[in-house]
Parts: structure tokens; sequence; C-alpha cells
């Protein structure tokens, strides 16, 4: 079976989010652990996410003959991968969090 270019390039660089899947897990319920199997799978699931998304917005940007990505890319990735109100939800959290950091930096 041949793998996608979104498969190999993840497959040649990846990130790891464990630390963050951990804290996020704390975060939400105290109480609550997480095996190292079902870290290694939303690891996974992570750094498959974020390729597809940066490579359909790389993709968009070259249609439009841009040279730099820009948020207009992303979110319109964003809005093409996720179903329903999950991807209006995600979009505007991304906006709030890109304003905090503007405000703050």
């Amino acid at each position: 079976m041949k793998s996608t270019l979104v498969e190999t390039q993840c497959q040649l660089f990846q990130s790891n989010y464990k630390t963050y899947i951990r804290r996020i897990l704390k975060h939400v319920h105290k109480n609550m652990q997480i095996s190292k199997d079902s870290l290694d799978q939303m690891n996974g699931f992570m750094n498959y996410l974020f390729h597809a998304l940066a490579y359909d917005a790389a993709q968009r940007a070259r249609r439009r003959r841009q040279k730099t990505l820009t948020g207009r890319e992303v979110q319109d990735a964003i809005k093409s991968r996720f179903p329903g109100n999950i991807k209006i939800f995600a979009v505007l959290n991304g906006i709030e969090t890109l304003d905090k950091f503007i405000r703050n930096n």
C-alpha cells in the first residue's frame, strides 16, 4: 500500500506531545491517569493532525501563490478537516489564544 505525503512526513519528524497531554488531563480530570499505550496513541494522533493541517494550509497558500502561511490558510484547513461545531470551536479558540499571545508580548 502506498503511503501519502502526509504519512511520509509524519514518519520523518515526530513531535512529542506526551507532556502536554498529561498536563491537560491533570487540569481537566485531576484524579485520572493515562496508560503508556493510550498516551502513545494520543501522541500519534496529535502528530498526524498537526502535519495534516500544516500540509493542507501550505497547499492553500501555494494555490493563492503566497510564500507566507497566514492564519487564513490555517483556519481554512481546520474548517475542511473538522466536522460541524468542532471547527467553529477550534477556530474561535485559536483566535482567542492568538489575541492573548499578542497582548502579552
